[in-house]
């Protein structure tokens, strides 16, 4: 597990504190790193550190739960970015009808 050197703790315990932060339910860590719910609306969040590459079959992975219209973020920096590196802000995105 790898550390940001500023804040002593795990991308993934920081991610964590930020999906909780905005209401998130996280229903299961493993691969991606959470599968998170939130009214009715789920997505997929795999935690990054900054040097850390989305290697070949998460990428795979991930085109595959979009194309079943899943949400998948990479949370790096603190960000969420989708697989285009496209910064997201969750509170923005509407839970889908």
């Amino acid at each position: 597990m790898t550390y940001p050197a500023d804040t002593g703790k795990s991308t993934e315990d920081e991610c964590r504190e930020y999906l909780l932060s905005l209401g998130y339910e996280i229903i299961k860590p493993g691969w991606p790193d959470f599968l998170c719910v939130k009214d009715n609306h789920i997505m997929a969040v795999e935690a990054k550190t900054n040097g850390s590459p989305v290697k070949k079959h998460q990428r795979e992975t991930i085109k595959i739960l979009e194309k079943f219209g899943m949400n998948v973020f990479i949370y790096r920096n603190g960000k969420l970015k989708d697989i285009k590196g496209r910064y997201w802000d969750l509170v923005l995105i509407p839970p889908p009808k």
